[in-house]
C-alpha cells in the first residue's frame, strides 16, 4: 500500500532557506500524494510569514519555544495521521521525482535517506556506521573523513560506492530522511532530550534493534539514494 507523504519541516529563524526549500517541493513530490508542513520552533525573524508567503498551502504549526528539533519533528508528526512523514531540514532542496524514489525503497526497510550533494555536485559523507567509543576516539585523533577509511575507527562512511548504490547501514545524518507509518506506529517519536543533533542517530538505531516495542520487530534501517542537492550554507540542523 502506497500511504501519503507529510513532508516535515522544523525552523528556526531559517528565513533566508526556507523558500528555497518549500520551491523545491512540487517537482520533488512529483507522482506523490503529498501535504506539507513547516514547524516553526518560535522563529525571531519572521521564517513562519516567509513560509507562508512562499506556499499557501503549507501548513504552518507555530510553536511557542525553542526546545529542540525533536520536539519539533514530533509537533509535525502529530499533523501527519495515516501517512509516512519525510523529515526535511530547511536548507536542503529536493531533486524532481525523489520523494517517489525514496518511497518505492521504504518498504520493508522502514527508513530511506537520498544521496546528499552540495551545490558543486560533491557528495556529503552522510551514512554512518553505529557509534562506538573506539569510533569515538578515532574520529575525535584522525578526524572523520581520515577515520571512515577503517570501519573500526570512525563511524563516516566515506567510500565512494557506498553512495553509488543502494545498502544497508546503521544510521545516515537527518538532513533528509523518510520514515514509514509502519515504523513509527512501531517504534514510536523522537527521543525530545536531544536539544540538537543526535536525536536522528537514537530514532534509526533503535529502529534497528528487533523487538523495540513488544509484538514488533521493526527492520534495519537501509540507506536508498535518490537524487537530491543539499546547500553547501547552512549544514546544521537549522540556517
Amino acid at each position: 500500500m502506497t500511504r501519503p507523504v507529510a513532508v516535515v519541516v522544523v525552523t528556526y529563524n531559517s528565513a533566508e532557506v526556507i523558500a528555497d526549500c518549500l520551491a523545491s517541493l512540487p517537482a520533488a513530490l512529483a507522482g506523490v500524494d503529498a501535504r506539507v508542513i513547516v514547524v516553526d520552533n518560535a522563529s525571531t525573524d519572521g521564517t513562519a510569514e516567509v513560509a507562508a508567503a512562499a506556499d499557501p498551502s503549507v501548513k504552518v504549526v507555530h510553536r511557542t519555544g525553542n526546545d529542540g528539533f525533536g520536539a519539533g519533528v514530533n509537533a509535525g508528526i502529530g499533523h501527519a495521521a495515516g501517512c509516512d512523514v519525510l523529515v526535511l531540514n530547511a536548507d536542503v532542496r529536493l531533486a524532481p521525482g525523489s520523494v517517489a524514489v525514496l518511497q518505492e525503497a521504504l518498504r520493508p526497510a522502514g527508513i530511506a535517506v537520498p544521496k546528499l550533494t552540495d551545490d558543486a555536485g560533491r557528495v556529503q559523507h552522510s551514512l554512518r556506521r553505529a557509534p562506538t567509543s573506539l569510533r569515538t576516539l578515532g574520529e575525535a585523533l584522525l578526524g572523520g573523513a581520515r577515520a571512515g577509511r577503517w570501519r573500526l575507527l570512525g563511524e563516516t562512511i566515506t567510500h565512494p560506492r557506498a553512495y553509488e548504490r543502494a545498502g544497508e547501514h546503521d544510521w545516515a545524518t537527518g538532513a533528509a530522511w523518510l520514515v514509514s507509518r509502519e515504523c513509527l506506529d512501531a517504534v514510536g517519536l523522537l527521543e525530545e532530550r536531544f536539544l540538537l543533533y543526535s536525536e536522528e542517530t537514537e530514532f534509526m538505531l533503535r529502529a534497528g534493534r528487533p523487538g523495540s516495542r513488544p509484538g514488533t520487530s521493526p527492520p534495519r534501517p537501509p540507506c536508498t539514494w535518490a537524487a537530491s542537492r543539499r546547500r553547501r550554507r547552512g549544514c546544521g540542523r537549522w540556517s
